[in-house]
């Protein structure tokens, strides 16, 4: 992942078009479907290049963070690109939202997956890791770490391939499917079930960068003090309201 220094991949860019998603609160049908839309309408009109997505939420329901992350992961980095920025939790499905995009920033002491709004069933882990694999090949990630953050009887454990200095994180699963998965010394247990600090997910290779906050994100790529951002429409607004008095 990225050192200290700005490499190509976090240059600045003078001609970005940035658009910012806020995704405060329990992940459910209604803020994802606020965020796709207004990403769609922004990409359809030529007005984003670049995603900012801030995260404050403990998941909620993880078929609609997995829609939300799997758009993302579509995205083409060429043409938009996506950063997470947690300055706060990301609790256990949220975090597969982050891990969606292209590079994940947080602050130290920030909360990456761990325990949320609910527990899933197996049945629910199980069907997430049939999709995993394929969401986090996607952003170039392992995706064993990712399963652990949701999944706190998963076991991952540290590897390395002597051979050509490499490390990674498996669980036997992951580990199973490798090419060789002989060549590969297992080391120890990756604690994840209470989920990782911006400083361990750095340590992972899972956090691209650890800040102090948000205007540390903007000065790092380049980004404008005040930007667009995707807001419910009158029709959105207008559901919301009904809902509340409904529950009222």
């Amino acid at each position: 992942m990225l050192g200290a220094g700005r490499s190509a991949e976090d240059k600045v860019v003078e001609a970005w078009k940035p658009l910012r998603v806020e995704l405060y609160g329990p992940l459910t049908g209604r803020p994802v479907q606020i965020a796709l839309r207004g990403l769609e309408q922004a990409i359809e009109k030529g007005e984003v290049n670049f995603l900012l997505v801030t995260i404050e939420s403990p998941g909620g329901r993880l078929e609609e963070s997995l829609r939300l992350a799997q758009r993302l992961a579509e995205l083409d980095r060429r043409n938009v690109r996506s950063v997470a920025f947690i300055g706060g939790d990301a609790r256990a499905d949220a975090a597969l939202v982050a891990l969606a995009c292209d590079h994940l920033v947080m602050t130290p002491n920030a909360l990456l997956g761990g325990p949320g709004a609910r527990e899933f069933s197996r049945g629910e882990l199980k069907d997430l890791r049939r999709v995993l694999p394929t969401l986090m090949a996607a952003k170039d990630r392992d995706w064993s770490l990712a399963a652990g953050l949701l999944d706190s009887e998963l076991e991952v454990h540290h590897y390395e391939d002597a051979q050509q200095a490499l490390t990674r994180y498996y669980s036997a699963e992951e580990l199973s499917a490798q090419p060789e998965p002989g060549r590969w010394n297992r080391g120890e247990a990756v604690e994840l079930a209470e989920g990782l600090t911006g400083q361990e997910a750095r340590e992972l290779g899972l956090a691209t960068r650890v800040v102090s906050g948000l205007g540390e994100v903007r000065a790092i790529y380049g980004l404008p003090g005040s930007m667009p951002q995707v807001e419910p429409n009158w029709a959105e607004t207008f559901i919301a309201a009904i809902a509340t008095r409904r529950a009222g």
